[in-house]
């Protein structure tokens, strides 16, 4: 008979290894860094805004009486709370398997999975332009996300108050190759009459978004097109650095964030066209996240079929005063 070669052997064992690779980051920066408040006792939570008083600086006459008095309103905003939640379920002989590269078993790997999926609907639902809603036993409570804070017109449910929603100049529609140097700092000044003084923001944008951003340190405007103004520093290690993540601007410093989950489609998560080409813009002490119930996992009773669990949350975003936040919300580069 002739030589045995590899292909035709049988018996092989499998060469597998221990090791389950994943390309996605599982970062949650909006969420993570956004400021934490108390737990709110109500699904519905309210508070007040507020804007001082514009006066004029004329005197008063000598030995006048008062006689024109006022007062400064207040006006009621209001934020709803949404429950999220991943569901994890495996058979009976699927829990006894040994799986390569889960030391941990099939169940603890699918829970993990499930924790890191209820942080992403947590950060994506930020991250989003959906508005509130209330339970109507058809429809469930949901959030209002951070770009929908942002709108410049009354939302439908619970609309911030006029007088007290951004600006037009503060939210960028165009195109993305539109939003030039001079663009931007238009918005920043728009925003710093709103303030009237300048404030340190954070921006969470998308790749494409960053991209034009950093495009601000190689290129200057000019009258009738663009002029190159790149410098090359040689140093021991020959590195091209092409990267803005602060911008120190006349009304303000912005920190910017990559972003991966703005924008998503909310039924199924998946990227929009605005995703990677949309930012929102906010001084961070004004917004918050509240946990009604933080991330938790609760496991169900096994009755044969085998293991199951509920990964759920319950949360709320809020902006103490939306006049403040900038957005660039667009789906073309072009």
């Amino acid at each position: 008979m002739p030589p045995l070669v590899e292909r035709n052997q049988i018996g092989k064992r499998e060469s597998l290894a221990d090791l389950i690779a994943n390309v996605e980051v599982a970062q949650t920066p909006f969420s993570s860094q956004i400021p934490k408040r108390k737990r709110p006792v109500n699904n519905i939570h309210d508070w007040q805004l507020k804007k001082y008083k514009t006066v004029g600086h004329k005197g008063v006459l000598d030995n006048k009486d008062a006689d024109n008095f006022g007062h400064n309103a207040r006006k009621r905003v209001h934020a709803v709370g949404q429950k999220v939640w991943d569901n994890p379920a495996i058979s009976d002989f699927a829990n006894e398997a040994t799986i390569a590269g889960l030391s941990r078993g099939e169940m603890a790997e699918q829970i993990a999975d499930s924790i890191v999926a209820v942080k992403w609907k947590i950060e994506r639902r930020g991250l989003s332009n959906e508005d509130c809603q209330i339970d109507d036993g058809t429809n469930p409570n949901e959030t209002r996300g951070v770009f929908q804070w942002a709108s410049t017109t009354a939302q439908t449910l619970y609309p911030v108050p006029d007088g007290y929603r951004p600006h037009a100049d503060q939210v960028f529609t165009d195109a993305l190759d539109q939003l030039t140097e001079e663009e931007f700092k238009d918005m920043c000044a728009r925003a710093y009459k709103v303030r009237k003084g300048p404030h340190d923001l954070d921006g969470y944008v998308g790749v494409d978004l960053k991209r034009i951003i950093t495009g601000y340190s190689i290129w200057t405007p000019d009258k009738s097109n663009h002029t190159l103004a790149r410098n090359f520093f040689q140093q021991a290690t020959r590195t091209l650095t092409s990267v803005i993540d602060m911008l120190d601007l006349d009304t303000g410093k912005i920190k910017l964030h990559l972003s991966a989950h703005a924008m998503t489609d909310a039924e199924t998560g998946e990227d929009s066209d605005y995703t990677h080409r949309s930012g929102i813009f906010s001084d961070m002490k004004m917004l918050w996240l509240r946990f009604t119930r933080k991330p938790r996992v609760r496991r169900l009773e096994d009755k044969g079929g085998g293991p199951r669990a509920i990964v759920d949350a319950i949360f709320m975003y809020g902006c103490d005063n939306p006049a403040q936040l900038m957005a660039v919300l667009t789906d073309s580069d072009s």
